[in-house]
C-alpha cells in the first residue's frame, strides 16, 4: 500500500509540475527574452529596412516586451537562412525569419538548395505587395524592353531570389539577350557594381530600388524596362507591364498565352505577400497566435505608421492566415506546372 501510494503522489508531482509548465503565460515567456528578427538579405536593403522598424516597434505589443534584435543572414539567396531558421534554431517562438517571397516560392517549384517546406511555417503576416523592376543603367545600349530582345545587357544575380529568377523568365519565355552574372551576395552589394560598370542592370523590387538609390530616380540615371506586377503599379505609368507582353509577338515558341499566364499568376503571387515573416513548424501554436495578434496590431500603430513613413516602407497588410492560405495553394500547384515554372525561372543552359 505504501508502495501504491507513493507511486501515487510521484504521478501527481509530475502531473502537477506539467500543468506548472503549461500554464505559463506568453508574458512569462517572452519576458527578459531576446527576440531575433533573421533577414535573409544584407544590411541596408528592402528586406532589412522594413525587419529594422519592426523592430523599433514589435516589442511593445507583444506580451513580455522582450528586446527585439535584426541578425542580418544572406546567402545563396535567401535560402541560407530560410534553412537555418527551418532545420537549426529553436523552434520556441523566439527566432522570426523575413525571407524574401521569391525564395519560398523557389522552393515550391523544387529548387534542390531548399531544405525546407514553406508551407509548413507558421506565417505571421507580410507588410506589403510590391512589384518587381528590370532596369538598366542609363549608358546601356538596352533602353526599353525590345532592346532587350535584340541587344545583349549583363544582369547581376544574387541566386534564386528575384534577380535570378526574373531575370531568367525574360531569357526563357521571352529571349531576352541577357548575360547573368552570378555570385551576388545582396541586391544592396549590386548597386555600386551597376555604377562601377561590372554590370549594366538587374531585376529586383521596386520599392527597394526606389528608397535604396533614390537618387537615381531623381537624376533619370536608369532605363526602367518592365515591371513585374498582376496589375500595373501607379508610380511606373509608363514602364511596360509583364502581363500585358503574354502575346505571340513576345514569347518565345513552345510558350502559348495561356500557359505564360498560368506560370506568371504563379510568380507574381510572391508580389502580393511580398515582405513576410514567420516562425519555424516547430514554435507552439500559443506563441504563433501570440505573433500572429502582435502584427496585426502593429500595423495599426500610430507609431509604427509613423516611423514606416519616415523610412519609406509602404504599409499594405495581409495577415498570417491569409499568407498562410496564399503558400499552402501554391504548394498544391501541379507537378507538371511546377516543372515548367522551375524552367522558366531557372537560367538557361548555356
Amino acid at each position: 500500500m505504501k508502495r501504491f501510494f507513493g507511486a501515487c503522489l510521484l504521478g501527481l508531482s509530475v502531473l502537477c509540475g506539467a500543468s506548472a509548465v503549461s500554464a505559463e503565460t506568453i508574458a512569462e515567456f517572452y519576458k527578459g527574452k531576446v527576440v531575433r528578427i533573421v533577414v535573409g538579405t544584407s544590411a541596408g536593403g528592402g528586406y532589412d529596412l522594413y525587419a529594422r522598424v519592426v523592430a523599433r516597434h514589435l516589442n511593445r505589443l507583444l506580451p513580455g516586451a522582450p528586446t527585439i534584435i535584426v541578425e542580418n543572414l544572406p546567402g545563396a539567396g535567401g535560402l541560407k537562412a530560410a534553412n537555418d531558421i527551418y532545420n537549426v534554431r529553436p523552434q520556441d517562438g523566439t527566432v522570426i525569419l523575413a525571407p524574401q517571397a521569391d525564395t519560398l516560392f523557389a522552393q515550391i517549384a523544387g529548387d534542390p538548395g531548399a531544405q525546407f517546406d514553406s508551407s509548413k511555417f507558421h506565417w505571421l503576416g507580410s507588410l506589403n505587395q510590391e512589384a518587381g523592376i528590370a532596369f538598366t543603367w542609363h549608358t546601356s545600349k538596352v533602353k526599353t524592353f525590345d532592346d532587350l530582345l535584340k541587344t545583349e545587357a549583363i544582369f547581376g544575380s544574387s541566386g534564386p531570389n528575384v534577380t535570378g529568377q526574373l531575370s531568367s523568365v525574360l531569357m526563357n519565355m521571352f529571349g531576352a539577350k541577357i548575360r547573368q552574372v552570378a555570385g551576388y551576395e545582396s541586391v544592396p552589394r549590386m548597386y555600386p557594381a551597376v555604377e562601377a560598370g561590372e554590370i549594366e542592370g538587374m531585376t529586383t523590387l521596386w520599392s527597394s530600388l526606389a528608397v535604396t538609390v533614390p537618387q537615381w530616380l531623381k537624376e533619370n540615371r536608369i532605363n526602367k524596362i518592365v515591371q513585374f506586377a498582376l496589375t500595373r503599379q501607379s508610380d511606373l505609368p509608363n514602364t511596360p507591364l509583364i502581363m500585358d507582353l503574354l502575346t505571340e509577338r513576345y514569347l518565345t515558341p513552345g510558350y502559348s498565352p495561356a500557359e505564360a499566364r498560368t506560370i506568371m499568376q504563379f510568380l507574381m503571387a510572391q508580389q502580393a505577400m511580398a515582405r513576410p515573416f514567420g516562425v519555424g513548424p516547430g514554435v507552439p501554436a500559443d506563441r504563433v497566435e501570440a505573433l500572429r495578434a502582435a502584427f496585426a496590431t502593429l500595423v495599426k500603430d500610430g507609431e509604427f505608421r509613423a516611423d514606416a513613413e519616415k523610412a519609406k516602407r509602404d504599409i499594405d497588410f495581409m495577415d498570417g492566415p491569409a499568407v498562410q492560405t496564399l503558400v499552402q495553394e501554391a504548394s498544391r500547384t501541379p507537378k507538371e506546372t511546377l516543372r515548367k515554372i522551375a524552367i522558366v525561372s531557372s537560367p538557361p543552359a548555356k
